[in-house]
C-alpha cells in the first residue's frame, strides 16, 4: 500500500504527526515543508492518486533556472500532512522543527504515471512564494526507475530570477508566519496535561453593570475543548472524555489555523434557520453523524507553546481574535459585548436566546465554578436526572419522570411528556430500558398520580430540560425535553437555587398587584386558568412588547372565561390597576400600558385579546403600522389563504413597503407593515383599499374587498378596515378568546407553508420558542 512505508517509520503515540488515510478526492494540492531534523532541508509534495508525492530538497528550491537542486524521492505522504507544522520529537523519525514554507496547488504537464516512469516530471506551481514551471528529472544510476535522486529546476519563465534567493528573502511559515528558530522556542503542548478542566460560570438572576465586566451570548450546545498539535486536533468534552471521532468534519477547519499548538475553550453547536444555536438540532446532527455543527470560541488558553490561563482574559481574547482571524465558517469567535449587562441581555431576549454568560475583564481562568464569571438566562433551563419513564406504544417513550440531586438524595421534580418526536422517542426507550429496576430511585415516595403507570430506572440519564415554571413543592410547569446530556455526569445534577426565576430574569412584578381568582378557568376545553395567562403573559413580554406598548388599546375581558360574558373596553374601568394608564384626548380617553405590570395587570382584568391601534400615544393621528387581515370562508383551503398573504407582501414591496406574515389565531393570516414614516388615516386608508380592491379586480372569483358573508362563500375578505381611525386588529402574541386557546403568532415567510391553520398555534404549546 502506498503509505506502509510512511507509518512504519513512525510511532504515532510519540508523533504529532498525522497517520492519515488514502484518499480519493483530487485537488491537486501543492505544500512544501521547511524541515529541520538532522540537517535543514524543504520537503516538496504533490497530490496525486490520493497520496502526497514527495521529494526531500536539500538546499531547498531556486528560481534560477542554471541552478539544480537535489531532491531526494521519499516515501508518499498522506494527503492530511499537507497541514501539519510542528515540532516531531527526539528520537522520532525526522525529529525536528517542521514548517509549512509554501503550499497552494499544482499542475501537471503531461501523463504523471508516464513522467514518473520515465524520470522526468513537468508541472507548474501555483504557491504563494512558488509559481510558474518546474521539472523534476531523476538522475540516470543504477536501480532505474527506483532511483531515488532527482533535481528540481525551474524551468524559464516570467517568476524565474537569477538574482532573488527566495529562501532566504522569504523564510517564513506561509500558516503560521514563525521562524524555524522561533519555533525551536517553543515548548510541545504534549508536554502540558492532556486535559484542563474548564472554568464555569455561577448561576446569577442578574447581570453585573459595572464596566469591568464583558458579556457574550450563551450558546446552546456541548461545552468542547478543542487541543491542536502541529496537524492533530482532538476534541475533549467538558468531563474530559474524548470526543474527536464526533467531529471529523470540524477538524480540517482547526488544521488551518495558524498555529503550532493550542488549546482552545469553547462550544460545539447547531444553528437553526434563524442563526440560534438550537441543542434539540445538535442531539439530531450527532445522532445521525451530521457536519452541519459550528463551534464557537471564546476563550484560548494554550497558544504556542505559552500556558495562557494566568493571563487576563481581555488579553486571552485578544491571541484568540488573532488565531481565528482568517478563520471561516463553521468556526466563530464569541463575540463579547462591552454595554451594560441589562441592557446585553434585553437584546439577547428579542432575539430569543438562551441568555448571556459575563466575565470579569481580568479574570484568570481556573478550573472551578467561579463568581467571575456569571451566567444569566432568559429561559429556565436545566439538566435533570431520568428515575423513570412511561410508554403509550411499544418501544416508545411517553414520559420521562426525572428529578435533581440534594446531596445523596434524588428529589422528584415531575414529568416531561413533551418536546420529543417519535424519532427520540424511540431512542430514549433504548437507553432507559436497560436500567429498569424495581424501585424507585427518588428519596421520597410518589403519590399514586406520580407513579401511575411509571417504569423506574436506574438515575444513569441526564437529560437538558426547558420548563414555564417551578412550583412552591420544586415540580416542573410547562416542561419541555431539549436532549440527552452526554457530556454531563448525574452526580453534578443539582437545582440551582436561581433558577426559580431564570424565566424572568429582568421582571420585576409589581406586589401592587392584587392577583385574585388565580384557578378561575378561562379556557375549560383545555383547563387553562388566570395562573396560566398570567405566566404567559410574563413569559411573553420580551416579544409582545414592542407590539402593544404606547399604543391605544381594544381589550376583549372576559371575568367568567370563555363561556361567559365577553365585552371590548376601550375606556377606563371601576377598579381597574393604576398599571394600566390613560390617555386623556378632546373627544375620549384611551387606554394604554408601557410596562410589564401593565401587561400583568391586563391579565388581572381577564383581558384575553389585546387589539392596539396602528398608531401610538405620542400621535394618535397618524398611522405608522398597517395591518391587511385575509379572512377566508370556511371552504378556502389553507395553501389559498397563504397565496393570498405572498400576493399581498409583493404588492406593499411593489409600493416600497417591507411586509411581516403572523397568524390571526382565527381562520386566517395577518400581513402586517412598519412605515417608514407615517401617514394620516385618510392616506392609509387609500393605501389599504387600492391594495384590497387590485387583488379584487384581477381576481374577482377568490377575493372580495366589501364584508357580507353572503358574498363571501368560496371567497376570502381582504380587509383592509382595520386600518381606520380608531379600528384595531389583534396583536401579534395575543391570546385569542376561542376554543383550545389559540394565539397570533409571527411567522417567517420561509415557515409560511409549515403553518396549516390560522389558529395552528396555542398558549400552553409546549413547543412555542417564546
Amino acid at each position: 500500500m502506498p503509505l506502509d512505508h510512511y507509518k512504519k517509520k513512525r510511532d504515532f503515540s510519540k508523533t504529532p504527526e498525522p497517520a492519515g488515510t488514502e484518499q480519493s478526492n483530487a485537488n491537486n494540492l501543492f505544500m512544501m515543508h521547511k524541515h529541520a531534523a538532522r540537517r535543514l532541508h524543504y520537503d516538496l509534495r504533490l497530490e496525486f492518486d490520493g497520496v502526497l508525492l514527495s521529494w526531500a530538497v536539500t538546499r531547498g528550491p531556486s528560481l534560477n533556472p542554471k541552478e539544480k537542486r537535489l531532491a531526494v524521492h521519499v516515501e508518499d505522504h498522506p494527503i492530511e500532512y499537507a497541514d501539519f507544522e510542528g515540532i516531531i520529537p527526539e528520537n522520532n523519525y525526522g525529529a525536528g522543527e517542521t514548517l509549512i514554507y509554501d503550499r497552494g496547488y499544482w499542475q501537471p504537464i503531461g501523463d504523471v504515471t508516464f513522467g514518473l516512469k520515465k524520470g522526468h516530471l513537468q508541472f507548474e506551481l501555483y504557491g504563494q512564494k512558488l509559481k510558474g514551471k518546474w521539472h523534476l528529472v531523476r538522475i540516470a544510476e543504477k536501480g532505474g526507475s527506483d532511483a531515488k535522486n532527482w533535481l528540481l529546476i525551474k524551468a524559464i519563465d516570467e517568476y524565474a530570477s537569477d538574482k532573488e534567493d527566495i529562501t532566504r528573502t522569504k523564510p517564513l511559515s506561509v500558516k503560521s508566519g514563525l521562524s524555524i528558530e522561533a519555533l525551536k522556542t517553543y515548548k510541545k503542548v504534549a508536554e502540558t496535561p492532556l486535559f484542563f478542566k474548564p472554568m464555569l460560570a455561577k448561576p446569577a438572576t442578574k447581570p453585573p453593570e459595572s464596566d469591568e465586566w464583558l458579556h457574550e451570548v450563551k450558546f446552546d450546545g456541548y461545552r468542547m475543548q478543542v487541543r491542536l498539535d502541529g496537524g492533530n486536533v482532538r476534541f475533549f468534552s467538558r468531563q474530559g472524555n474524548e470526543w474527536s471521532e464526533n467531529f471529523l468534519a470540524l477538524s480540517k477547519y482547526f488544521a488551518m489555523l495558524p498555529c503550532i499548538n493550542a488549546i482552545i475553550d469553547g462550544e460545539i453547536a447547531a444553528v437553526d434557520q434563524d442563526g440560534r444555536t438550537n441543542f434539540s438540532l445538535l442531539q439530531t446532527a450527532l445522532t445521525q453523524k451530521d457536519s452541519a455543527l459550528a463551534y464557537y470560541a471564546f476563550d484560548l488558553i494554550y497558544y504556542n507553546g505559552v500556558d495562557l490561563r494566568e493571563r487576563p482574559l481581555v488579553e486571552r481574547k485578544r491571541h484568540l481574535s488573532l488565531l481565528f482571524k482568517q478563520s471561516k465558517p463553521p468556526l466563530f469567535v464569541s463575540e463579547a459585548f462591552y454595554e451594560s449587562g441589562s441592557v446585553v441581555l434585553n437584546h439577547i431576549r428579542q432575539f430569543g436566546l438562551e441568555g448571556i454568560v459575563s466575565k470579569r475583564k481580568d479574570s484568570v481562568y481556573r478550573g472551578i465554578r467561579s463568581d467571575q464569571w456569571r451566567k444569566v438566562r432568559c429561559i429556565s433551563r436545566q439538566e435533570f436526572v431520568v428515575g423513570g419513564f412511561t410508554i403509550n406504544e411499544p418501544g416508545a417513550v411517553a414520559s420521562l419522570l426525572v428529578g435533581t440531586y440534594d446531596g445523596k438524595h434524588l428529589i422528584y421534580n415531575g414529568r416531561v411528556g413533551t418536546g420529543f418526536g417519535r424519532q427520540i422517542a424511540k431512542q430514549l426507550f433504548q437507553t432507559l430500558n436497560g436500567s429498569k429496576t424495581k424501585n424507585s430511585p427518588f428519596s421520597k415516595a410518589l403519590s399514586a398520580k406520580e407513579r401511575q403507570n411509571a417504569i423506574f430506572v436506574r438515575p444513569a440519564t441526564v437529560v437538558e430540560i426547558e420548563y414555564l415554571a417551578l412550583t412552591k413543592d420544586g415540580r416542573l410547569r410547562h416542561a419541555s425535553f431539549k436532549g440527552i446530556r452526554l457530556d454531563k455526569s448525574t452526580k453534578d445534577v443539582k437545582m440551582e437555587e436561581t433558577i426559580r426565576q431564570l424565566c424572568k430574569p429582568s421582571i420585576t412584578v409589581d406586589t401592587n398587584i392584587k392577583f385574585t381568582n388565580l384557578d378561575r378557568i378561562y379556557w375549560p376545553d383545555c383547563g387553562l386558568t388566570k395562573q396560566n395567562l398570567i405566566d404567559y403573559y410574563e413569559k411573553i413580554w420580551p416579544h409582545i412588547s414592542k407590539y402593544i406598548c404606547r399604543r391605544p388599546l381594544s381589550l376583549l375581558r372576559c371575568p367568567e372565561g370563555i363561556t361567559g360574558q365577553q365585552f371590548f373596553q376601550k375606556h377606563a374601568w371601576a377598579g381597574m390597576d393604576s398599571n394600566i394608564r390613560l390617555l386623556k384626548t378632546d373627544s375620549q380617553n384611551l387606554i394604554y400600558i408601557d410596562s410589564v405590570e401593565g401587561l400583568l395587570a391586563l391579565a388581572q382584568g381577564a383581558v384575553l385579546e389585546i387589539h392596539p391601534w396602528g398608531a401610538t400615544i405620542d400621535d394618535i393621528h397618524k398611522c405608522n403600522r398597517i395591518v391587511m387581515d385575509i379572512d377566508p370562508d370556511v371552504s378556502v383551503t389553507f395553501s389559498l389563504v397563504r397565496d393570498a398573504a405572498r400576493e399581498i407582501r409583493d404588492r406593499l414591496k411593489d409600493l416600497g413597503l417591507e411586509s411581516s406574515v403572523k397568524t390571526s389565531g382565527g381562520k386566517g393570516l395577518h400581513v402586517v407593515s412598519d412605515l417608514p414614516a407615517p401617514l394620516s388615516w385618510e392616506d392609509t386608508k387609500t393605501l389599504t383599499q387600492y391594495i384590497a380592491n387590485a387583488m379584487t379586480n384581477d381576481n374577482p372569483e377568490l377575493y372580495l374587498a366589501q364584508s357580507g358573508k353572503q358574498k363571501r362563500v368560496g371567497k376570502m375578505f381582504i380587509d383592509y378596515q382595520r386600518n381606520y381611525f380608531g379600528a384595531t386588529a389583534v396583536a401579534a402574541y395575543s391570546p385569542r378568546a376561542r376554543p383550545l386557546a389559540p394565539i397570533s403568532l409571527p411567522i417567517s415567510w420561509e415557515e409560511l407553508d409549515q403553518v396549516e391553520a390560522g389558529n395552528a398555534f396555542h398558549l400552553d404549546d409546549p413547543q412555542l420558542e417564546a
